[in-house]
């Protein structure tokens, strides 16, 4: 009898450990399925070098409710195309931000990046941080976390030397 209480209690307890590794699994996927992807890209303009891919993979739109950048004085990033989108972004770095972006269901977003005048003076080996704060536009979701993309400034010049180079082959067919 103490041999079949002995299994017993073995199965309970693989259960219990199986039961709360797929209960942490589901509150992880819950917070992480949902979440945007970011990536630096290559603009085929050259008139902003590059931009900031967010590609939402949720079946609702996204709200982008502030992008941080470290260091606050290398860049920033326009929520469209147009003149004042631009100067928004230009003057972000002397007031806190209060622009909001939205991002359709299951579509990729791109945000110019507006580089000031250190950019030039800075070292290459500097690190520039986004962190983009956002939400589900439908608000069920208490908290979400935001989401961090780091690039050297030597990286980033890098990417904007290749843009050139793509835009002057594409030029000369």
């Amino acid at each position: 009898m103490t041999q079949e209480n002995s299994i017993i209690e073995t199965l309970k307890s693989v259960g219990s450990i199986v039961g709360l590794i797929t209960g942490a699994f589901v509150v992880f996927d819950r917070f992480i399925r949902n979440q945007p992807f970011l990536s630096f890209e290559p603009r085929e303009s050259n008139d902003k070098s590059i931009e900031l891919r967010v590609h939402n993979v949720a079946d609702e739109g996204l709200l982008i409710q502030k992008i941080v950048v470290e260091p606050r004085q290398l860049a920033a990033f326009a929520f469209g195309e147009n003149v004042r989108a631009t100067i928004e972004a230009a003057a972000s770095m002397h007031y806190d931000d209060s622009r909001i972006a939205f991002v359709p269901a299951q579509s990729t977003s791109l945000l110019p990046m507006i580089v000031y005048s250190e950019w030039n003076k800075c070292p290459e080996d500097t690190k520039l941080s986004v962190v983009v704060h956002w939400r589900p536009s439908s608000s069920r979701f208490f908290w979400t976390r935001p989401i961090k993309i780091c690039r050297t400034v030597g990286e980033l010049k890098g990417l904007e030397k290749a843009t050139r180079l793509q835009s002057s082959i594409v030029r000369s067919k």
